[in-house]
């Protein structure tokens, strides 16, 4: 039989009542779920207690709502929950981002087909009707011969969303040929359709030797800017940056921690710390390159 009991000082709200009937349904519905959080029962009962953490901090002295079901008790707090809930959208936020991680590292092959040499401009129009895309794989390694192929649009379209297009080892699956390891150095679309796929540059990948890649950055405690507190705006200047690296230390994304950034402070490129075997490749205007900074705006000055 449900319970529900509150505090006799204070009424329970009408969202508390609706989040009590609507925990109870779901206790009822999923008891042996909702196990895996209960505490062992106590000796003097069957009677158990599950702490959820969205309604945690409640305050000293406020009302409370009992929900029983199947010898189940969930108890919530009249409080406020605004800790709780952001907790559990930022770990919501790393789940995705760690099945976004797992999904881009499954994409590793593409497929395709060889061409015997460049086509004129009907057989690529033939070729594109077909969804296949164009391309070419350089090889730097032995003669400079470049292995003319055709890649299916399917694969490629989805690599093409990833951040890391240009900075990770791609495995080129040919008819009668062994998988070849691969960076994409360009991926050409049209002009007017940047989802319509015109040609694709790879280039052999050989171990040990170093490679000039473009690196996205990725921002961190951004929230806890001190200048984003006070009203600036963050500004990430640059998106990537090209480095020089080989395929055992070639890194995803490179960290950028803007947690100190004050209004009108910048982060300059010389100051982003690298993993080891990683370094920025030596481009003049890399000198005095500014990668973040926060400005002012009417609202930190309090014209707003």
């Amino acid at each position: 039989m449900n319970r529900v009991a509150a505090a006799p000082a204070r009424a329970l709200p009408a969202w508390l009542s609706l989040a009590t009937r609507t925990a109870t349904c779901v206790a009822a519905r999923a008891p042996q779920s909702a196990r895996r959080w209960a505490a062992p029962a106590s000796p003097a009962g069957s009677m158990r207690t599950v702490s959820t953490g969205v309604f945690s901090g409640v305050p000293r002295g406020a009302a409370a709502a009992v929900a029983s079901v199947g010898g189940l008790r969930l108890q919530f707090g009249v409080g406020s929950f605004s800790g709780g809930i952001a907790g559990a959208q930022q770990a919501r936020g790393k789940v995705t981002a760690k099945k976004k991680q797992e999904k881009e590292d499954s994409l590793v092959f593409l497929t395709g087909e060889l061409r015997l040499g460049p086509h004129n401009r009907t057989e690529l129009k033939e070729l594109r009707a077909r969804k296949m895309v164009p391309g070419r794989i350089q090889n730097k390694g032995g003669p400079k011969k470049a292995v003319y192929v055709a890649m299916d649009l399917g694969p490629l379209l989805r690599a093409a969303q990833y951040r890391t297009l240009l900075n990770r080892l791609w495995q080129v699956c040919l008819p009668g040929r062994e998988p070849m390891t691969c960076i994409i150095r360009e991926m050409q679309t049209h002009h007017t359709n940047e989802d319509d796929l015109v040609h694709v540059n790879f280039v052999q990948y050989i171990p040990g030797e170093p490679r000039i890649v473009e690196v996205p950055f990725e921002v961190i405690n951004q929230e806890r800017c001190p200048g984003v507190k006070r009203g600036g705006h963050f500004n990430l200047v640059m998106q990537t940056v090209k480095c020089v690296c080989n395929g055992e230390t070639m890194p995803r994304t490179i960290l950028i921690d803007v947690g100190n950034l004050d209004i009108a402070d910048r982060l300059w490129l010389k100051d982003v710390p690298l993993e080891e075997g990683v370094t920025i490749q030596p481009l003049k205007h890399y000198e005095r390159a500014v990668v973040a900074s926060v400005q002012a705006t009417r609202l930190s000055m309090g014209k707003a």
